[in-house]
């Protein structure tokens, strides 16, 4: 398997997938704070999704990773008026560059007044002049979040049947867990770079909104269970 590392502009290889990597976990906190230790137990913060709020559409979704002759390439840009609509958390600046290869995985602890809704999470570098730069992203819909153990993909992470028999919809007002695996990834983040994770329950155009009707959801997120797990290759 060949695979590019960007940040580092080099094509490397392996002979498994994925690599062996250490899993560091960063933490959602009170302050639109993204921390490397759980402090904040029993802070939360809530989002009204907004059916609206659309994606560039130079996205990887809208042209087919690029492949689309009539489209422009994958583009995501500046990310800062994106997130300005989102549930943003951003680290201090990083005190050394890091690797993230693999599939980061999130877990997200969730209460929301609908019985079911789309989730979806992205991986942001920021520079020192603030330009937030798009890394990965994942998404799962409310209604899959059990978790297929048997899944011969585990050991990319939590992995979802979406089958029928194995639907949970969230009861209103009752907290769940919802953990999934992100786009795989290869970058290096220079040191001075601060790390970005974005929550947001809608993405126009590119996802139907869920539920399609009725009020939109109003999410809560409860930080003490909100955290993604990058996998780091030492350096």
């Amino acid at each position: 398997m060949h695979y590019y590392t960007l940040g580092e502009g080099a094509w490397k290889s392996t002979r498994s997938w994925p690599i062996p990597a250490t899993r560091q976990r960063w933490y959602t906190a009170s302050g639109s704070r993204l921390l490397s230790s759980s402090t904040d137990k029993t802070g939360f913060e809530t989002l009204q999704v907004d059916p609206e709020i659309a994606d560039v559409i130079s996205n990887r979704w809208e042209t087919n990773g690029g492949a689309l002759e009539f489209m422009d390439k994958v583009d995501y840009g500046d990310r800062r008026e994106f997130d300005a609509a989102r549930l943003v958390y951003t680290s201090e600046p990083l005190t050394r560059e890091l690797e993230v290869t693999g599939h980061p995985v999130v877990q997200l602890d969730i209460t929301s007044t609908r019985e079911d809704g789309a989730f979806f999470v992205y991986l942001e570098a920021v520079r020192p002049d603030g330009v937030s730069c798009y890394i990965s992203e994942g998404n799962l819909r409310a209604r899959h979040r059990k978790v297929w153990t048997d899944s011969p993909l585990s050991v990319l992470g939590p992995q979802h049947s979406y089958l029928s028999e194995d639907a949970e919809p969230l009861t209103p007002g009752k907290s769940a867990i919802l953990s999934f695996t992100l786009q795989p990834i290869s970058a290096l983040i220079p040191a001075g770079y601060s790390l970005r994770l974005v929550l947001a329950g809608s993405v126009k155009g590119t996802f139907a909104n869920v539920p399609e009707d009725g009020p939109p959801p109003l999410l809560k997120f409860h930080h003490a269970g909100c955290y993604i797990d990058l996998p780091i290759i030492e350096r």
